[in-house]
């Protein structure tokens, strides 16, 4: 990518990069990819590229929304060059009149849909990575928010039990968010602006669980992204390593379950439980990332 020239639109992409743009159109620009989730319970795959030129990440209702550029050599905002010293590249930004919303990885503009992050204070600390948010994905870190545990938490002992179509351990399907932050301990969540299209959602670290929610407030999906077990009809469907995915899905059959492989998970299909990994190709076998449980589809 050495003559490389992209220019990053807000809203619209960068270079030949277009947000909307479909998986397939994109693979077939970039060429061969991985796909690996950025957390345990990232639902959407990143794609990396064989060539490193950017990390793009894509929805199957919206397509391309999010992209990174690892290495911004050849990358300009409004014929500013985003690639070399931080302090430089901030000082040219400001130059042309952009207003920047600094913080402890870098900073934002453009109404925070473009980031560049920087990997220390240093003053020669180069930009080591530009990335731009489609509409609807923008996130602010000023709207981060902490809450502090609830009335009625203990100990976290992370041993779940999964119902299907019920949920998980104290954790309830349907149940209003209040009641969910009584019985577990401190998080933190995210202030959405109007128009987002990120899902609202409590990360309750002690208890090694996320918990999303619907438009009317109410539990819609469950992440258990740490547990000492996570057990579903006596198979744990998260056990420590050495044990990787494999392990699970022997233990599901062996159990009489049916079980289907997708794009780095398995789901048991009519349970509204997935088993996920963090990698579609990884070079060795991986131990699972995240119990997911949602509604019985219908």
């Amino acid at each position: 990518m050495n003559d490389r020239r992209w220019e990053v639109e807000p809203g619209a992409g960068v270079g030949p990069l277009r947000f909307g743009m479909a998986r397939a159109e994109l693979r077939a620009l970039l060429g061969p990819s991985s796909g690996f989730r950025r957390g345990g319970y990232s639902e959407h795959l990143t794609d990396q590229p064989a060539n490193g030129s950017a990390l793009v990440t894509c929805s199957p209702e919206e397509g391309l929304y999010l992209i990174e550029i690892p290495d911004p050599d050849g990358v300009t905002y409004r014929g500013v060059p985003l690639a070399g010293p931080a302090a430089e590249v901030m000082a040219a930004l400001r130059g042309i009149g952009v207003d920047l919303v600094e913080d402890s990885s870098g900073c934002t503009f453009a109404e925070h849909s473009i980031a560049l992050y920087v990997p220390s204070s240093e003053p020669d600390a180069p930009v080591e990575a530009v990335s731009a948010f489609g509409p609807g994905r923008v996130m602010d870190v000023n709207d981060l928010n902490e809450f502090p545990a609830g009335e009625r938490a203990s100990a976290p002992g992370r041993v779940y039990q999964v119902v299907s179509g019920v949920g998980v351990g104290p954790v309830r399907l349907g149940e209003p968010r209040a009641d969910v932050r009584r019985k577990l301990n401190g998080g933190m969540s995210w202030t959405l602006p109007p128009g987002s299209r990120e899902p609202e959602e409590d990360h309750f670290w002690e208890d090694g669980l996320v918990v999303e929610y619907g438009p009317d407030g109410l539990v819609r999906r469950i992440f258990v992204t740490k547990a000492d077990r996570v057990d579903y009809h006596g198979v744990d469907l998260k056990p420590p390593y050495p044990a990787v995915l494999d392990d699970v899905r022997q233990a599901l059959l062996a159990g009489g379950h049916t079980v289907v492989d997708g794009e780095a998970l398995l789901d048991l299909p009519g349970t509204g439980v997935q088993v996920w990994i963090s990698r579609a190709d990884a070079e060795m076998p991986l131990p699972v990332c995240a119990v997911v449980v949602s509604a019985i589809p219908d």
